[in-house]
């Protein structure tokens, strides 16, 4: 019985853990997206790809990574749809970036990572992620 608890406590302070973390990736993410709007609007697109897009890709790759382990861990029944977006979003940056190595146009450039980038991330935080963490904190 004593080790029952122990383990439900074990799993419930990791729980508390991880869900802080990806809420603090959160942050940062959308932190990092009024960076790269700053960066747009200042017509910097090409350091805005060299350097912010770079860096949000990969908090975006570790952030992803860490919400479908807790969905898997807490058996979040809306684990396959959630992925799913995660997929098609690191799809189409993968087109993005491919895009911005061939030296696509400037204004197309901009309008693909105002849409695909800082308008998708920042639904799918508000909106997606956050019916995910209500589920999480209430396990």
């Amino acid at each position: 019985m004593t080790n029952e608890f122990s383990s439900q406590t074990h799993s419930g302070k990791q729980v508390a853990t991880d869900l802080c973390e990806i809420e603090k990736k959160h942050h940062e993410i959308m932190g990092m997206i009024d960076h790269l709007i700053i960066a747009l609007r200042n017509d910097k697109l090409e350091r805005a790809m060299d350097k912010h897009i770079r860096e949000l890709g990969g908090k975006v790759i570790d952030c992803f990574d860490k919400e479908e382990k807790c969905m898997i861990t807490s058996e979040y029944s809306g684990y396959d749809s959630h992925k799913g977006e995660h997929m098609k979003f690191l799809k189409n940056f993968a087109i993005l970036k491919r895009l911005f190595e061939g030296e696509g146009s400037l204004d197309q450039l901009s309008v693909a990572i105002k849409n695909q980038v800082v308008e998708w991330l920042t639904n799918h935080i508000t909106h997606v992620d956050n019916d995910m963490l209500k589920y999480l904190k209430s396990r």
